[in-house]
């Protein structure tokens, strides 16, 4: 029998986080079989992450760092999940800033292919500097399933970490925009 030790998890007591106790495992002949595809539509996920903030008080959003995290996650009674760029560098190899645009969205699209639940990507700095990449960025990240994202101010050079007001209010802008032309709104 295999176990995972759910009190691990960065230190914190997940059982603590979770709305939902936890059962033992089924015996593989009472399990039903599930397909690896979304149930519930992306419009809603969307729905949901939007009824999500607007409720009274807060939430807690979970970072899975692939699709298998995001199930135990999900079952651990999450409303909600976002991705992390800093986890799935880790997985490979990397440092954080340094996954691609395509390693990161094909990420993002395997936990919200494995989830019901709305799933938001850490979308670093938009996988560009201009206000066009940022928006592309955000288009991309709906067609793999996303129901939100952030764009960080974080520009990668040292010497200016940050975008400076007016190009970090012009990137956001195109990214708003992006997101406003969507099938979808979640917030």
């Amino acid at each position: 029998m295999v176990g995972i030790n759910l009190r691990c998890v960065d230190g914190v007591d997940v059982a603590k986080l979770s709305p939902k106790q936890i059962d033992g495992p089924q015996p593989l002949s009472g399990r039903p079989k599930k397909r690896n595809t979304m149930t519930v539509s992306q419009t809603d996920k969307a729905k949901k992450l939007r009824a999500l903030h607007e409720a009274p008080g807060a939430f807690v959003i979970a970072n899975p760092w692939d699709a298998g995290s995001a199930r135990l996650l999900a079952g651990l009674g999450f409303q909600a999940l976002a991705t992390s760029s800093g986890a799935k560098a880790g997985v490979l190899g990397k440092r954080d800033g340094r996954v691609s645009r395509e390693e990161a969205l094909a990420n993002a699209r395997a936990i919200a292919e494995a989830v019901d639940l709305p799933v938001i990507g850490d979308l670093e700095k938009g996988f560009g500097d201009s206000p066009d990449a940022a928006a592309e960025t955000i288009r991309q990240a709906a067609g793999v399933g996303l129901v939100g994202g952030s764009i960080e101010d974080a520009t990668g050079n040292k010497d200016a970490p940050l975008y400076d007001l007016e190009t970090a209010a012009v990137r956001v802008k195109a990214a708003v925009h992006a997101a406003h032309s969507l099938s979808f709104r979640s917030c």
